[in-house]
């Protein structure tokens, strides 16, 4: 008797041997829970690894190939390192306005309480150390000294000018600031705390900094009324006058405060002058941000890149293999590539089969590669370069997500559904002719999509009829394909302490052509075998690969890389105008990934923006009992954002989330700016000063201290302007707006304060006379910022 089986102990997939630096080697990934932590996971695997490894036979070896934690790592000394820069710029900016070191203690100690004690908070709100968290501090470290840095200013000009003692001087800075100290935090905060509660994945990043900021700045606030008045009245004494360096500083300090009284003074007899050319400001906040391109979060550079290649439909699996050890050959000698690993049968976005695989670079540190050169982006145009040699094959270049989880890619992601009647062919057609205008465009690098509608395949015409008159089940006939051709698990057995299964299926030679088909027999109910040929025809035939469906519909999942300098929201207005007049009706776009995000955060800024100055507007009004004068302080935020956006053109970025951030805060610094200035003005109006006067007036007294605070924001947040290496990306963006905005809104937008006080001022009291002739009131105590009460 001939033999009827081969038992073999074997492989539970044969799926091709993967390779990292052209040694063999078996791919292993890790992919984490939703709440697990990154960091934490990896060195637990490290450790279990590390511990496996003493049992490795003779020659195996275990080796880290891509490891996209590196990245969070990195990003993390990045920041601390930006962090230490941007407080000992602070405290030297700070030395050098107050010229004594016993008066730069004071905001000197202000940073590490608030920061300490942030984190602290952090900590009882179950919130994580991460890179926003770290941002957020970055950019917090300039504003918490904002109030320490007025206490001391206003101490020391009382100690100098008119001869207080210390501790008489800080009481009378209490009493003039503590209002404006409040006023200012309150603003703040009411900017910063609503977009804690905004909604999605946006949400969750923008929490990270509301969060953060408003606990660091409330915390500064009550140090500033606590901690730092009690230290000047402690440590600071009468200063002599300053010498060298500084004497020049002083009067260069001077002579710049003079030029903006002048301006602010001419500004403020031409009230019309100032209206009309605040409008053209206002107007230009408008125009110049319909000009920017959008898009979600702008491309990080995460030390790896991806490539996927598929070949022709139906090609076998050493073929595949064949191509993968080609395109190693082709790239492993590329500069700044420090580990080359692929793996046959397997890809990120296309699914696994025979003829696709994946090929991943690992790259060289971020410090290692500073250079344009060697930045990720000429890294992959290198690849796509030396890769369009390969002939049997299509790869495509693609770097990982900016924010992991958000799919598997980078770009633009979508999928185009079919919501007719239209047949798998025909969507192939309709993909293909879409990304064809695409690339006509001129907008996009390359594009890519997953769906193939012209695989081989085997088609077995069934007879259920003539099965059903020789006693044939259905059932037994997927049976009998399942165990013959695609392997069957019948049960386990134990084998050295182990446990293996059971798999049945037909040898090679009865599964190498559609012949071996209809030799194959199926067992009838009567128990006779009956060949398949009797009862099924069998032919080829071409259809997907794989369904794919989106919503329900037939779909094509697409990915598109646009060029440098093409925003993500750019590419997908150029998108849908072209399904809209290339397309049929009945084919759709399903954004899927950070194109989805992209498009739930569209045109949202906006609002946000608007509900955070009206918070912060009625803030102000309940804060002075007032509704005119806050509009002084509300308008004069006009500047910092067309600062702002200006900035982001100059540098072409896009509007993506983290600018859209950068703009909010934008809000609250200049508005907090100009309230220490209106706020004194205000103070010299009640004692029956002038509007004129008391406008310039809070200027010329208040200008050190603005700038101070300016300055110390501005030379405080530059480390993120000239970031540079992991996470850059995203402090790149932060800092340009934020720092080009205060710039512009301490060089231009402080000329215009003096003037619009007048302007809403005038206005008030213009509309209280009337209403006093009009119904016969009188204001209370003479004051007009007072309530109305009637006549007796």
């Amino acid at each position: 008797m001939g033999d009827i089986a081969k038992i073999e102990l074997g492989s539970e997939e044969y799926s091709g041997f993967g390779s990292q630096d052209g040694q063999k080697s078996v791919p292993l990934a890790i992919f984490k829970l939703n709440d697990a932590n990154a960091l934490e996971l990896f060195e637990n695997a490290k450790s279990e690894i590390t511990r496996l490894a003493a049992s490795f036979p003779d020659g195996m070896e275990w080796d880290i190939g891509y490891d996209s934690t590196e990245f969070v790592r990195v990003t993390m000394a990045e920041i601390v390192q930006t962090l230490l820069i941007t407080f000992l710029l602070v405290v030297l900016i700070t030395y050098i306005f107050l010229q004594d070191w016993r008066a730069t203690l004071v905001p000197m100690v202000t940073i590490p309480v608030s920061l300490i004690g942030t984190f602290l908070f952090l900590y009882l709100l179950d919130m994580s150390i991460n890179t926003l968290s770290m941002c957020a501090l970055i950019l917090v470290i300039g504003s918490v000294v904002d109030d320490a840095i007025c206490v001391v200013e206003s101490c020391v000009r009382l100690i100098q000018e008119e001869g207080l003692s210390p501790f008489d001087a800080a009481m009378k800075t209490m009493e003039q600031l503590s209002g404006a100290l409040i006023a200012t935090t309150l603003v703040v905060v009411a900017v910063y705390l609503p977009i804690g509660f905004y909604g999605g994945m946006v949400g969750r990043i923008y929490k990270e900094f509301s969060v953060t900021m408003c606990v660091a700045l409330c915390l500064s606030t009550v140090n500033a009324l606590t901690l730092s008045p009690a230290i000047c009245a402690l440590i600071l004494r009468k200063q002599n006058e300053p010498k060298g360096v500084f004497r020049y500083f002083n009067k260069a300090l001077d002579w710049t405060r003079n030029g903006y009284l002048k301006v602010g003074g001419f500004l403020a007899r031409r009230l019309i002058l100032t209206a009309v050319l605040f409008a053209v400001i206002v107007g230009s906040n408008g125009i110049v941000f319909n000009s920017i391109p959008s898009s979600f979060v702008p491309n990080e550079d995460k030390g790896g890149t991806f490539c996927e290649v598929i070949l022709p439909s139906g090609a076998a699996l050493a073929r595949t293999e064949a191509v993968l050890e080609e395109i190693y050959h082709l790239v492993r000698d590329i500069p700044d590539v420090d580990k080359v690993q692929y793996a046959p049968g397997q890809t990120l976005t296309a699914g696994s089969g025979e003829n696709m695989g994946i090929v991943i670079l690992d790259l060289d540190d971020w410090s290692d590669r500073m250079t344009p050169e060697k930045q990720i982006g000429a890294i992959q145009e290198e690849v796509v370069r030396r890769c369009a040699t390969i002939a049997d094959a299509s790869v495509t270049v693609f770097a990982p997500p900016s924010i992991m989880g958000l799919g598997a890619t980078g770009g633009v992601t979508f999928s185009l559904m079919a919501t007719g009647t239209q047949t798998p062919q025909e969507l192939s057609q309709a993909t293909s002719h879409l990304l064809a205008k695409v690339m006509e465009s001129g907008k996009a690098l390359y594009n890519f999509t997953s769906f193939d509608a012209n695989t081989p395949m085997i088609n077995l015409n069934l007879d259920r009829a003539k099965a059903e008159a020789l006693n044939v089940p259905v059932s037994s006939v997927f049976n009998t394909l399942q165990t013959q051709l695609g392997s069957i698990y019948v049960n386990d057995f134990n084998l050295y302490s182990k446990t293996y299964k059971v798999k049945v299926q037909s040898q090679r030679d009865f599964r190498e052509n559609i012949n071996a088909l209809g030799q194959l027999n199926v067992t009838s109910i009567n128990g006779s075998s009956v060949p398949l040929s009797a009862i099924a025809t069998i032919d080829w035939t071409l259809g997907p690969r794989q369904s794919e469906r989106f919503n329900m519909f037939q779909s094509a999942w697409v990915n598109i890389q646009s060029k440098p300098g093409v925003s993500s929201g750019e590419m997908m207005s150029t998108v849908q105008e072209l399904v809209r007049t290339e397309l049929s009706n009945d084919y759709q776009i399903g954004w899927t990934d950070m194109s989805y995000q992209e498009t739930q955060n569209e045109g949202k800024i906006v609002w946000l923006l608007l509900f955070s100055i009206i918070l912060a507007y009625l803030f102000l009004v309940a804060q002075y009992e007032n509704w005119t004068m806050p509009i002084s302080v509300i308008f004069s935020v006009a500047t910092a954002t067309l600062g702002g956006m200006i900035a982001l053109k100059f540098y072409g970025k896009s509007m993506d989330i983290y600018c859209q951030l950068g703009l909010l805060m934008l809000v609250g610094l200049t508005a907090k700016t100009a309230i220490l200035m209106v706020e004194y003005a205000k103070q010299l109006r009640d004692e029956g000063a002038t509007i004129f006067d008391a406008a310039l007036e809070g200027m010329r007294m208040r200008f050190r201290s603005v700038m101070m605070t300016g300055l110390s924001f501005v030379i405080g947040v530059w480390p993120m302007v000239s970031a540079s290496g992991a996470g850059s990306a995203s402090r790149q963006a932060i800092g340009q707006t934020t720092f080009w905005g205060m710039a512009v809104a301490m060089v231009v937008g402080m000329m215009f304060i003096p003037a619009l006080y007048m302007i809403f001022q005038s206005m008030a009291e213009s509309t209280m006379r009337w209403m006093r002739r009009k119904f016969g009131k009188r204001p209370v105590s003479g004051r007009y910022t007072r309530r109305f009460i009637p006549k007796n």
